[in-house]
């Protein structure tokens, strides 16, 4: 069972006396390092600058709960640090990325009830300690088919929302299908590499096409690629007619000419 939480409400504003609490207390930060970090989040100033002109100085406030500037986002996994100790605490594993969180716990057919029932009461504390969005929380069943076809549990209540089991989500960018079959990931791959490669070409010329395929679809197949290891042979032959239209429009190369020496030429390893 794999859970998907959003997190990004909870670091629209930020307790700056909390946050400084705990840097204090749980990671050992004193003395002018301490302060340092103070006056970034209680004493700043600002003011703009153009053409030579200055406005006046502007005293930012400071209140309890403020809007996070951009630089302070690198302090959310010192606020969300007590996060991992909550999930452990119910027997859920979990991975954190920036203000996304994934936790998942393994169970049987048999166990599945009570599988919820962790599932259920983990997120509820997370959302009783902080701000989260119940509404974009995504829950799947992850097996073979043969499984998956006896488990009947397919609404979770959380609160006064109603999470309905999904058959696939979209996790740091990659689509996860319930059979980890990643089918549903590489047709979105093949759908978005070939909508940018018709549009580039009917909207700019030749040499600004190859520029924005070099940028765009060329990073969209490498993203995540090491997940592509060892898939049926039907998918990878998906993905290869993406990158081969790529190296004819990037080459000038005919579509009957063979496609080896033109993705050696660029460098790039075949799929």
């Amino acid at each position: 069972m794999l859970g998907l939480l959003d997190m990004y409400a909870a670091f629209d504003c930020i307790n700056y006396d909390l946050l400084l609490q705990r840097l204090q207390l749980g990671f050992g930060l004193t003395g002018g390092v301490l302060e340092r970090v103070c006056s970034f989040l209680q004493c700043h100033t600002h003011l703009v600058l153009y053409n030579g002109l200055a406005s006046t100085v502007q005293q930012s406030c400071h209140s309890a709960s403020c809007k996070v500037p951009c630089w302070a986002r690198c302090c959310t996994f010192f606020y969300t640090a007590e996060l991992s100790h909550m999930i452990a605490q119910h027997s859920l594993c979990f991975h954190q990325y920036a203000d996304n969180s994934q936790i998942y716990i393994s169970t049987t057919v048999k166990d599945a009830a009570q599988t919820v029932q962790k599932f259920t009461s983990c997120v509820r504390a997370i959302s009783d300690w902080m701000k989260l969005s119940l509404t974009k929380t995504e829950v799947l069943w992850l097996g073979p088919s043969q499984q998956l076809s006896q488990i009947s549990i397919n609404d979770i209540f959380l609160h006064s929302t109603t999470i309905r089991v999904s058959e696939s989500a979209c996790d740091l960018g990659v689509i996860i299908d319930s059979k980890l079959s990643l089918s549903s990931h590489v047709a979105s791959l093949c759908w978005s590499g070939f909508y940018h490669l018709l549009n580039v070409l009917r909207l700019l010329t030749q040499e600004a096409a190859r520029t924005l395929v070099q940028a765009f679809t060329v990073s969209l197949l490498d993203y995540c690629n090491s997940l592509l290891y060892g898939l049926s042979h039907s998918l990878i032959r998906k993905v290869k007619s993406v990158q081969n239209a790529v190296a004819w429009l990037l080459t000038g190369t005919r579509r009957g000419d063979h496609i080896s020496p033109v993705l050696r030429q660029l460098h790039r390893l075949p799929v």
